[in-house]
């Protein structure tokens, strides 16, 4: 948000012997102006815009579910595991989603509990985004993430690894991929997902 401060503009005059009804009246000085904070600016989207939000929101949904679902049951690390989650990502979001299903089953750890989503706004819609050449359109969305009854266990004994992080805002990166190579699907994928410190 944006704190627009307004300048305090004063006018001085000053006389001099009996010229001074020669001289313009001083202008009058303006009413203080105190600091404003300003709303956030919602964007105004076009309908294929809005589309594509609608698109991303619908994949991180189901990017949401199967994370969540995969790493509770903590089942396994082989490739169609890790596909139930991955199918929806890409880049980093892939990346981090395979380490992590890794790391936990190599660990003989799980999730527990329950993790909730809820979207904010739109942060960014940028259909002329080229990465090495070639476009890469990209949307950001914030979401605000519950997970204060969401941390990873032993799974056997149940003890806690890693405490609940609570609730805060997380933003979530879309990019759409023209063709993959695992499934051969055009569409919008979930790339990326940066944890905030503001909560919500």
């Amino acid at each position: 948000m944006a704190l627009l401060t307004a300048s305090l503009l004063v006018a001085t005059s000053a006389a001099c012997g009996d010229d001074t009804d020669d001289l313009p009246p001083a202008p009058a000085s303006p009413a203080p102006q105190g600091t404003s904070e300003q709303e956030p600016v919602e964007l105004e989207l076009t309908a294929e815009e809005q589309d594509a939000v609608d698109e991303v929101r619908e994949r991180f949904d189901e990017f949401m579910t199967a994370y969540v679902d995969v790493l509770t049951a903590g089942e396994g690390a082989d490739i169609d595991t890790i596909f139930q989650v991955n199918r929806y990502a890409a880049d980093q979001a892939s990346i981090d989603v395979h380490e992590q299903i890794v790391d936990n089953f190599l660990a003989d750890q799980v999730a527990d509990g329950t993790l909730d989503w809820e979207f904010l706004e739109v942060v960014e819609v940028d259909f002329d985004r080229i990465v090495a050449d070639r476009e890469s359109p990209q949307i950001q969305l914030r979401y605000c993430l519950d997970a204060t009854d969401w941390r990873v266990v032993e799974r056997d004994g149940g003890a806690t690894v890693t405490e609940p992080l609570g609730q805060h805002t997380a933003l979530i990166t879309g990019r759409y991929s023209e063709q993959r190579s695992d499934t051969g699907a055009q569409g919008w994928r979930i790339a990326g997902w940066d944890n905030e410190e503001t909560p919500c």
